[in-house]
């Protein structure tokens, strides 16, 4: 019979390692399709960030461009807004591509949250609520980044996992950017208007400072954590960068230890944003170090993946041939006994 032949043979041991290859093929495809939908992630968050710095600028200079028209601070703030409504664009259309019912849900809101967005000029007698205004809609961006965290699987790495990583971008990081966004928009609104600072300015001020050095302290901590459980060599963070803590020296000693601020609304805005680049660094550094980790993995999983393709063909062939020795032995065993 067909089957007692050695292509019979080959093709009887054959089935069984075809259905191992078709589900070798299909694990394959669903780790390639895993590892591709952290890097659209990863890149979603960097487009995330992208559209923060915009609305940072607007944040910053809110008070300044509604309570006092400052011509100067209007025209950035305009340019910063035509910035963010073009970021916007693109992280939305991102999130859409990621094709997740929710995720699609919460960009439509963000994006008729923006077609919305006012700020409200009515009251003058708080400093922070243009700011505040701003800030509730970046929220909105960080929520949809909150979602993005949680319904996608980056847990990637050894010693510490990509998910942590981002959790820092998510969390301290976060909270820094705001009280350091609200330190340089008091420092930039008094300076634009007479240089004193009003007592709820200077309380708020006062606060704002405390956390965000509160703030540095536990970044610097978790730096510390991370490098110590991160065996790679990719980390990007830098240690207690030089402009950041020069310029808390510099916001307690020239603002909350003096009875106003001396220096240019120019000088004010350029301290505060190279402070701000500082915490915008870790960030971006803290993302490249999670996406160096996927990408880490992915290899790992493709040698993975095909050492066990190159197993399945030479356990094929293997079979094979015991299978046609075993044929052939007895084959010669039957015709010397015929003989």
């Amino acid at each position: 019979p067909w089957f007692g032949s050695i292509p019979g043979i080959a093709a009887v041991l054959a089935l069984p390692f075809l259905l191992l290859a078709w589900l070798l093929a299909g694990t394959v495809a669903s780790h390639d399709a895993r590892y591709r939908q952290m890097d659209a992630v990863l890149a979603a968050f960097h487009q995330g960030l992208d559209l923060d710095e915009a609305l940072e600028t607007m944040r910053d200079l809110a008070p300044s461009t509604v309570y006092l028209d400052a011509p100067a601070a209007r025209e950035r703030y305009d340019a910063a807004r035509a910035l963010a409504d073009a970021r916007l664009a693109t992280f939305t259309a991102t999130v859409h591509a990621l094709d997740n019912a929710s995720l699609s849900n919460s960009a439509d809101w963000l994006q008729t949250s923006w077609t919305e967005f006012t700020i409200d000029a009515n009251d003058l007698s708080n400093t922070l609520l243009p700011f505040n205004d701003v800030e509730r809609f970046n929220d909105g961006v960080y929520a949809v980044l909150s979602g993005l965290f949680f319904v996608s699987d980056l847990a990637a790495g050894e010693g510490i996992s990509a998910n942590e990583l981002v959790l820092v971008v998510l969390d301290t990081l976060r909270k820094a950017r705001r009280e350091l966004g609200l330190v340089r928009s008091i420092a930039v609104y008094t300076t634009l208007r007479d240089g004193y600072f009003s007592s709820s300015d200077a309380e708020y001020l006062d606060t704002a400072w405390n956390t965000l050095g509160s703030l540095v302290e536990s970044l610097e901590a978790q730096k510390t954590s991370i490098e110590a459980r991160h065996p790679g060599p990719d980390l990007r963070i830098v240690h207690e960068d030089p402009q950041l803590v020069a310029y808390l020296a510099r916001v307690e000693e020239e603002m909350i230890l003096a009875l106003g601020i001396e220096t240019g609304w120019e000088s004010e805005w350029l301290a505060g944003e190279q402070a701000l680049a500082s915490l915008r660094r870790d960030a971006r550094g803290l993302l490249d170090t999670a996406s160096a980790m996927v990408g880490d993995a992915r290899r790992q999983q493709h040698y993975r993946d095909l050492g066990a393709g190159i197993g399945l063909v030479l356990l094929y062939a293997l079979l094979t041939l015991l299978s046609v020795m075993l044929y052939r032995s007895r084959d010669a065993a039957v015709r010397a006994q015929a003989d």
